[in-house]
């Protein structure tokens, strides 16, 4: 009988300290549901609040995401290439580089002849060359070659095991950034 009676006390206590925890919570941690909330930069009642509504103006916080830079671009474009994501890396080019599956696919063969390529540095080149659709970049890469890309129509496609430079000229194609150019000098 005593056991039973114990429980009993211990499941009331556990109630009574749950009730508790809700109640200062609710009213003294969480605050008050009943207020005026600014919605889309109107004043929106929530519950039942004590006060008139706010005769000052309300904004809502907006948030801007920040387009992909340039930068961002040649990053991504080379990225894809490393994690041998080939498909959405030629995605990226314009569409005279990937105007046909012929060009996809050259494109593709030389992109898998990476083991892995590493970005260095990508900094901006020529800027005040820069217009409102085209952008040039100076890439600082590190590259692994597969050993059979050495027999390749152009060994190893041009690039080497090791540091590798390349210019890289981006332009706006339907209002995207695209891969245009890849080169070994400016």
């Amino acid at each position: 009988m005593k056991k039973g009676i114990s429980t009993l006390l211990i499941i009331f206590i556990a109630l009574l300290v749950g009730g508790g925890t809700m109640l200062a919570v609710r009213f003294f941690i969480g605050g008050s549901e009943d207020n005026w909330i600014c919605v889309d930069g109107q004043w929106i009642k929530h519950g039942n609040p004590s006060s008139e509504k706010p005769t000052t103006g309300c904004s809502s916080p907006t948030t801007v995401v920040p387009l992909p830079t340039g930068e961002d671009i040649v990053r991504t474009f080379f990225e894809l290439i490393n994690e041998k994501r080939i498909p959405e890396a030629v995605k990226m080019m314009t569409k005279i580089n990937s105007e046909n599956d012929a060009t996809k696919q050259a494109w593709g063969v030389q992109f898998n002849s990476f083991n892995s390529l590493t970005i260095d540095k990508i900094t901006p080149y020529n800027k005040e060359g820069w217009t409102n659709d085209s952008q040039f970049y100076r890439a600082d890469v590190t590259t692994q070659m597969k050993p059979e890309s050495a027999n390749a129509p152009m060994p190893y496609y041009g690039w080497g095991d090791g540091q590798n430079t390349r210019w890289i000229e981006i332009i706006k194609e339907d209002g995207l950034w695209k891969i245009s150019g890849i080169g070994t000098g400016p």
